[in-house]
């Protein structure tokens, strides 16, 4: 899986691929938004294949669900 997001670790960036051949898998999507999740929510944040696990300082439990729509 390829990092499509701008970030830190100089991965390559949406706007730097040929639309053409570019897949985003949910996967990447997920993958992109952990580091957001947990950058702005005080928290544990695992990632999994198909969705994110997010849970809050206060015991709340949150899934955020990716799924390729065709």
């Amino acid at each position: 899986m390829e990092n499509v997001s701008k970030n830190s670790t100089n991965d390559k960036v949406l706007s730097q691929r040929k639309y053409e051949n570019l897949h985003i898998s949910p996967d990447d999507i997920l993958c992109s938004l952990q580091p957001l999740i947990a950058e702005y929510f005080d928290g544990d944040c695992e990632c999994f294949c198909d969705s994110i696990t997010y849970t809050a300082a206060n015991g709340q439990k949150f899934r955020i669900l990716t799924a390729e729509v065709k």
